[in-house]
C-alpha cells in the first residue's frame, strides 16, 4: 500500500516524497533566499531586521507550498514581495 502525503492543486494524490524536477529546482532557488533573509543582524541583536524576516517568511511560504501544504498568507506579506 502506497503512502500519500498530500493532494496536489489539481486534486490528485501525490505520493509521499515525490517532487517534480521543476519543484526541486524551485526549492534549490528558494533555500539560499530563506537563509539570506535570516542572516541579517544589522541591529546586532541576533534577530534579523523586519524587512529581511518578512522576505524570508514569504520565501518559506513558497517552499512549504511546493510540498503541498495550504498556507494562509497575510496581505501585507503577499503584496510586498510578489
Amino acid at each position: 500500500m502506497e503512502c500519500f502525503s498530500f493532494i496536489t492543486k489539481e486534486g490528485s494524490l501525490m505520493p509521499k516524497g515525490i517532487l517534480t524536477d521543476k519543484q526541486v529546482e524551485k526549492l534549490i532557488e528558494l533555500g539560499p533566499d530563506i537563509i539570506a533573509g535570516l542572516e541579517c543582524n544589522l541591529n546586532d541583536t541576533g534577530l534579523p531586521c523586519r524587512t529581511d524576516r518578512l522576505y524570508a517568511v514569504d520565501k518559506m511560504i513558497k517552499y512549504v507550498k511546493l510540498h503541498g501544504y495550504k498556507v494562509e498568507e497575510k496581505d501585507f506579506i503577499a503584496r510586498k514581495y510578489k
